[in-house]
């Protein structure tokens, strides 16, 4: 009876280190994955984030652009009815 407690204990021993060991590995498996997973994510957010920002960053650049552009248009306007008026009293003074 003791031998055979004692073969039963031992086994029992094996077979929890076995199991345990099993665990620990899928365990270990299964964090890898996820982290694995969890990066792609995260890449593809970040890769979703920058081509956002780079849109945003191009319309923010078109915008500023054509404001520029048109008030430079207003400028050149005024500009020109200025000089146009200076011309226009000159001749007539001359």
């Amino acid at each position: 009876m003791k031998d055979n407690c004692s073969d039963m204990m031992e086994d029992s021993s094996h077979t929890m280190k076995d199991n345990c060991s099993d665990m620990m590995e899928d365990s270990s498996h299964t964090m890898k994955d996820n982290c694995s997973d969890m990066m792609e994510d995260s890449s593809h957010t970040m890769k979703d984030n920058c081509s956002d920002m780079m849109e945003d960053s191009s319309h923010t650049m078109k915008d500023n652009c054509s404001d520029m552009m048109e008030d430079s248009s207003h400028t050149m306007k005024d500009n020109c009815s200025d000089m146009m008026e200076d011309s226009s009293h000159t001749m007539k003074d001359n």
